[in-house]
């Protein structure tokens, strides 16, 4: 990813409107799902982590990133356990 590209989304991540519509979204369709109590939750390509503080209140959260900029900022973020890596490996 272009890297000016990437420092605008991450900054945007936290309070532009389509990034928090997002997660409303992916909140409502995780409580009509309702994981159990303890489940374990992937974002697999978590980006610099925008989601992993609301995928963290539905269970142990885990993550994995390619780009290691991003990945550097998703860790920084303090939620889950977050590694190297890329689907489909």
């Amino acid at each position: 990813m272009d890297r000016d590209a990437f420092e605008l989304m991450a900054a945007a991540e936290k309070s532009h409107w389509w990034f928090r519509g997002r997660r409303d979204f992916i909140e409502a369709a995780l409580r009509r799902v309702a994981p159990p109590a303890g489940a374990t939750v992937l974002d697999a390509g978590c980006g610099s982590g925008g989601n992993l503080a609301l995928l963290g209140r539905f269970g142990t959260l885990f993550g994995f990133e390619y780009d290691a900029e991003a990945r550097a900022v998703a860790v920084a973020s303090g939620h889950g356990t977050i590694a190297f890596g890329a689907l489909p490996d």
